[in-house]
């Protein structure tokens, strides 16, 4: 997972997880993992992972921080879709440059 290789395009995934309930708990707990994979290479270059109330789009500044040469483009799924998503990619474009 070395953030350090640079990327054309980038894809944001979100995957979901559940881990079992505390005792005493029987609410299901999940926990979200982010990625930004190479389009080109398929590998993961950047990731966090989340409780289940953390908003997705509040992830995409802490992965493209982890990518070294954040310049190209940028693919995600639809629970990234939104102003907040816009904003913090066109702030790391800006940055970058």
């Amino acid at each position: 997972m070395a953030g350090g290789e640079a990327w054309r395009e980038a894809a944001l995934d979100l995957q979901s997880a559940s881990r079992p309930a505390p005792p005493g708990d029987r609410l299901r707990r999940w926990r979200k993992l982010h990625l930004a994979v190479g389009a080109a290479s398929g590998m993961i270059v950047a990731q966090t992972l989340t409780d289940q109330d953390v908003d997705d789009p509040s992830q995409v500044g802490p992965l493209l921080e982890q990518i070294e040469d954040p310049s190209g483009q940028m693919t995600a799924d639809g629970a990234y879709d939104g102003r907040p998503t816009y904003q913090t990619s066109g702030a790391q474009a800006m940055a970058s440059r």
